[in-house]
């Protein structure tokens, strides 16, 4: 009975460690997700905010162009009936005045034109690269070598890409404070940042891996 019990113990004992082993490998043949933060509609709303942007300000810049009239268009000389032979020299002055008037008002209306589409513009372009740069997703690859970063895209869309785990570096640490966390990636130009409202599946893998300041 003894011999009995023993050996159902061992049994046991190595269908656990068996199943450990092919439970190991398993997951070593998945990518590990460290990091997931859904917020697909909010940058869905940024996305409509900023096409809304472009469209206001570029609908500005063309009434500035198209509908200010020049104040000084209607502007006739005065005459008089008593100087009527008074020479042409005396009205240059006043033509010459108006017709500088004239042109300081069409320079303006340009300009605020100009303005008015430059603001439209770099408003769709900030939120929309607003968008690139915001994780949505990390995901230690197999062997723990690569990461996959998941980023959103105008409207509600995302973008992939994978990126050795030796050419990220995060610039502050978790838990510091709610700011979201700033992380390089070499070659590129601009900073990718995860909000710290996300979900932290593995925070000690993530402390070990992607949360660490590397010089690059």
């Amino acid at each position: 009975m003894i011999r009995l019990t023993s050996l159902k113990h061992s049994i046991q004992s190595y269908l656990m460690a068996y199943q450990r082993r092919n439970s190991n490998k398993v997951a070593s043949k998945r990518d590990i997700v460290i990091y997931h933060n859904k917020k697909e509609g909010f940058f869905a709303v940024i996305s409509l905010v900023s096409i809304c942007q472009l469209f206001f300000w570029t609908y500005l810049g063309e009434f500035a162009f198209s509908e200010l009239r020049d104040p000084y268009a209607s502007v006739k000389p005065a005459k008089d009936s008593n100087k009527e032979e008074a020479s042409s020299n005396d009205g240059d002055a006043p033509r010459q005045e108006r017709r500088q008037l004239q042109k300081a008002s069409t320079r303006m209306r340009i300009g605020l034109a100009t303005v008015s589409m430059v603001a439209g513009f770099s408003f769709c372009v900030i939120g929309f690269f607003y968008c690139y740069r915001s994780v949505k997703s990390l995901a230690l690859s197999r062997g723990g070598i690569d990461v996959k970063i998941v980023t959103y895209a105008p409207f509600g869309s995302h973008r992939k890409l994978t990126v050795p785990l030796s050419n990220m570096s995060a610039l502050a640490a978790r838990n510091v404070n709610e700011s979201p966390i700033p992380i390089r990636i070499k070659n590129k130009n601009f900073y990718f940042l995860i909000d710290q409202k996300g979900d932290f599946s593995e925070p000690r893998l993530y402390d070990r891996t992607v949360g660490i300041k590397r010089a690059l």
